[in-house]
Order: structure tokens, then C-alpha cells, then sequence
């Protein structure tokens, strides 16, 4: 045992250079699900220094991280044995979001302190090791108002203190919220508190963090706009326009209304236009998860897809020097609802950039374009004149673009009317 002790701690040492490699992740991932309390010895070194990790050098050796493992696991399981649906519930909750566990497994606080961990921390160390609890809840997790409140209140002093607490962070997120007032005060305060500490050179997902929390937020505070100029001359342009949440949805599932389309309507028609702009691109960040999002109450969001702003947002975005600017244009320009096609300068506009787009990133805006530009029905001549063009012309285009091109005058085009232009 002392011998496997000692290699333990040269391979933490080892391991202290090994971490600023790039390549250090995937190597960290596997000691994680191999040696939890080794890995996690490795990251407090790394982040509080060596002091921090003497407390836990007496308890890396392979058989002692076994028995610990063992310990852990019966504890969960026991307490699950004893506990009605609510009390489990809440277990399944806190072993995710790792806040609260002190309280309801206090039998692990002993063996936690005397290695200086917390038993959230201890658990933690295990949780991707161990992830068979023993019980599938019968109901839908929800959050209690003192959950919620535990994992904002983290949330906010980490923040604070220029921590990144990704896992209470994002699994505010994961479930409902109740619908208390001081619960979304806080939430509130959490919202300015970011936007405090803003960094754009912050190597965690802070804008995603906002703008998520932003829009969860609409969900129960329809009075928020308030802080959208705030917000929106914060989060830069740039970003939001290639913000990408797969879990967007489920983040704002709560008790998603009228009355949130309505006032996220409302932000794409601000007076100012940094709210106008970002609120726009959030928009689009949500509709494009709606069409990644595998729940079959999906079409409860549809509401969204009819939000239209005016296409000379996007017109003033459209030929910036900036690639990053066009690129917001282009998508401004996918949700417009007025787009100037009777006039043969913006249908040239298209065209052209479907034929040459200047980067690749913008080659794939202007094909997404072509898919889901609204095309009214009082101006389906002039659409189905732009869609000819693509056609009539298939060696200036790419595949996909006739694709789109096809899908889109099928749509608009009588079947009975329907005629394939002559190739000239």
C-alpha cells in the first residue's frame, strides 16, 4: 500500500506538468473515471495549490479509493431505501446539481472533512463513476424554492468571486422554477451580478450563461425588458450571433405563454437598436433549437417561428467590412418579414451570394437564408421570379442551394401551375 501511495503521488506530480499540455483534457477524463479522488487531488493542486491537497494524500491509494467508492455508494442507497418519493426526488436533484448533499447524507460529513473536502465535493468526485442510484423517479424532477435558491445563491458568490461554477450554473437550467418571488429576485440579481463581471477574454461560456439565463428568466419576469439595453450593449453582436444551447428549450420549457412571445416580440422592435439586434439573434438561437429539441411538446413553441422583424435591420448589417457583422445581416435578414424582392437590386443581392459567398461561414447563412426567408403570399410573383433565376442557372449553384431552391418553389407554386424554367 505504501508503495502504491507513493506512485499515486509521483503520478500527481507528474501529472501537475503533464495538465498545461493541450492535450491534457481527455488524459484528466480517463484518471476521473479511474482514480475520482486522484483526479480531483490533481485539480485542486492545479487551481488552490499543493496546501490544498495534503489533507487527501492519505487516501489515494487504490484500496482506500475502493472502500471510499463503497462508502459513497451505500450511503445513496440506503438513504434511497429509507426515503418516500418527495425525499428521493429531492436526492436525484442534489446528487446533479452536487449543492445540499451535507444535509441529507450526513452520515459522509465526517469521512468528507477529515480528507478537506465538502460532501458535495466528495460525492462529486464519484458522480460520473457511480451513476446507478438504484431508483428511476416516477414524476418529473421540479425543483423545491430552497433548491432553487441554494443553487442561485452559490451561483452568485462564485461569480462573485471570479470562480466559474459551471455545474450549479448551468443546472439551474435543467427544471422548472417555482414561481416565488424571492426566487426570481435572485435569479434577477445573478443576471446583473454576470453582467458585472462580464470578461469577453473569460475562458467560461458567459455569454451563453446570460443570454440563457435572460431568456428563462422572460419565462416568469415579463417585466425584464428593463435590462435588455444593459444586456445587449454588454453581450457582444458577434457572439450571440453564433450562440448555439442544444438545451435552450428545456431551459425555458417552464411555463412558456403568449405573453413571452409577446414581449420577446416586443425586444425585436426596441427603440434601441443593439436591443433590437441581440433580441433577434436570440430569437434565432431559439428557433433553431426548437428544431433540434426531441420533446413532442415541441409545437408549443412554434409561436416563436412567426416572430418577424424589419429586413433594414439586417440591410445595415449586410455589407459591413467585418465578416462577423454580415453574417449577423444575413440572419437578421432570414427573419425579416418585408424583404425588398420586387426590387431587382435585392433579388441580385441574393442571388449573387448564393453564387460567390465570401466565406464559407457565410455560404451556409445565405443557404439557411434561402430555406427560411418568409415569402408572403402577396408577393409570391416576385419570389417565384427570384427562385426561377436559381433554376433556370443550376452551374452557378451548389447542390444544396438548388435543393433549397426547389423545396421553396414547390412551396409557394400552385402543383397544377407548377413549371421548371427552360435552362437558357
Amino acid at each position: 500500500r505504501l508503495f502504491l501511495t507513493l506512485l499515486l503521488i509521483l503520478t500527481i506530480l507528474h501529472l501537475f506538468g503533464y495538465l498545461q499540455n493541450r492535450d491534457a483534457p481527455c488524459f484528466y477524463s480517463g484518471l476521473r473515471e479511474t482514480w475520482p479522488l486522484l483526479a480531483l487531488a490533481v485539480e485542486r493542486q492545479k487551481v488552490k495549490g499543493q496546501d490544498a491537497v495534503n489533507l487527501l494524500l492519505p487516501f489515494l491509494d487504490g484500496e482506500t479509493q475502493i472502500s471510499i467508492a463503497g462508502q459513497v455508494v451505500e450511503t445513496i442507497q440506503e438513504y434511497l431505501k429509507q426515503s418516500d418519493e418527495t425525499q428521493k426526488q429531492r436526492l436525484i436533484i442534489e446528487l446533479q446539481a452536487l449543492i445540499g448533499l451535507d444535509e441529507i447524507l450526513p452520515e459522509l460529513k465526517p469521512l468528507a472533512e477529515s480528507m478537506g473536502l465538502t460532501v458535495d465535493e466528495l460525492v462529486g468526485a464519484y458522480i460520473t463513476v457511480y451513476s446507478g442510484y438504484g431508483y428511476s423517479g416516477s414524476r418529473q424532477n421540479e425543483y423545491t424554492i430552497d433548491q432553487i435558491k441554494k443553487l442561485l445563491t452559490t451561483a452568485t458568490d462564485a461569480i462573485k468571486q471570479g470562480d466559474k461554477p459551471k455545474r450549479p450554473l448551468w443546472f439551474i437550467f435543467k427544471f422548472p422554477w417555482p414561481s416565488d418571488l424571492a426566487v426570481i429576485g435572485q435569479a434577477r440579481q445573478l443576471l446583473e451580478v454576470i453582467l458585472d463581471n462580464y470578461s469577453e477574454s473569460s475562458e467560461f461560456a458567459i455569454t451563453e450563461l446570460s443570454a440563457t439565463l435572460f431568456l428563462k428568466l422572460l419565462v416568469y419576469d415579463t417585466h425584464l425588458q428593463k435590462i435588455a439595453p444593459r444586456l445587449f450593449k454588454i453581450l457582444p453582436l458577434t457572439k450571440l450571433w453564433k450562440i448555439r444551447i442544444p438545451w435552450l428549450i428545456p431551459a425555458i420549457f417552464g411555463e412558456f405563454s403568449s405573453e413571452y412571445l409577446s414581449v420577446l416580440q416586443s425586444l425585436t422592435h426596441h427603440e434601441e437598436e443593439a436591443v433590437c439586434v441581440g433580441s433577434a439573434l436570440l430569437l434565432k438561437a431559439v428557433i433553431d433549437s426548437i428544431e433540434h429539441y426531441p420533446g413532442s411538446r415541441k409545437n408549443e413553441f412554434n409561436g416563436l417561428k412567426s416572430i418577424r422583424i424589419d429586413s433594414s435591420l439586417g440591410m445595415s448589417f449586410i455589407n459591413d467590412d467585418d465578416s462577423k457583422r454580415r453574417l449577423i445581416g444575413i440572419t437578421l435578414l432570414t427573419l425579416s418579414s418585408n424583404y425588398p424582392v420586387e426590387n431587382v437590386n435585392y433579388r441580385n443581392l441574393i442571388w449573387e451570394n448564393l453564387q460567390q459567398p465570401k466565406t464559407d461561414e457565410e455560404e451556409v447563412a445565405w443557404n439557411q437564408l434561402l430555406q427560411e426567408i418568409l415569402m408572403p403570399e402577396e408577393k409570391y410573383p416576385m419570389w417565384r421570379k427570384l427562385l426561377e433565376g436559381i433554376l433556370a442557372k443550376p452551374w452557378f449553384y451548389s447542390r444544396s442551394v438548388l435543393s433549397a431552391a426547389m423545396d421553396r418553389y414547390q412551396e409557394i407554386a400552385k402543383t397544377a401551375d407548377l413549371i421548371i424554367p427552360e435552362i437558357e
